[in-house]
C-alpha cells in the first residue's frame, strides 16, 4: 500500500493582511463622516469594521486551511471544520 500523502494549504499571511488593510480605508472614511456630524458614518464603521475583524481572524494560526488527502478533504474557515469525502463530491 503506498504511503498516504496529506497536503495542507494555508492562506497567504501577506495577502490576508492586505485584505484586512483594505477594509480599514472605508472604516476611516466612516469615522470622518461621523466627525462631520452625520450618523451615516456608522454604516461604514460597522460593516467594514466587521470585514476587518473577519479578515484579521484568518491571520491566527490554525484559523483557516484546506487539507487534502486521497480519501477526503477538510476545509477550515474561522475555526470551523467541514470534511467531505471525494466520492461524495465527485
Amino acid at each position: 500500500m503506498p504511503p498516504v500523502e496529506t497536503i495542507v494549504l494555508r492562506p497567504s499571511p501577506l495577502k490576508t493582511a492586505g485584505l484586512a488593510l483594505v477594509f480599514l480605508v472605508p472604516v476611516a472614511v466612516g469615522v470622518l463622516i461621523l466627525a462631520d456630524g452625520s450618523g451615516f458614518g456608522w454604516f461604514f464603521v460597522i460593516l467594514f469594521g466587521l470585514g476587518f475583524l473577519l479578515a484579521s481572524a484568518r491571520l491566527i494560526p490554525g484559523a483557516a486551511y484546506l487539507r487534502l488527502t486521497p480519501v477526503d478533504f477538510t476545509l477550515r474557515v474561522a475555526f470551523r471544520e467541514r470534511t467531505h469525502r471525494w466520492q461524495d463530491v465527485g
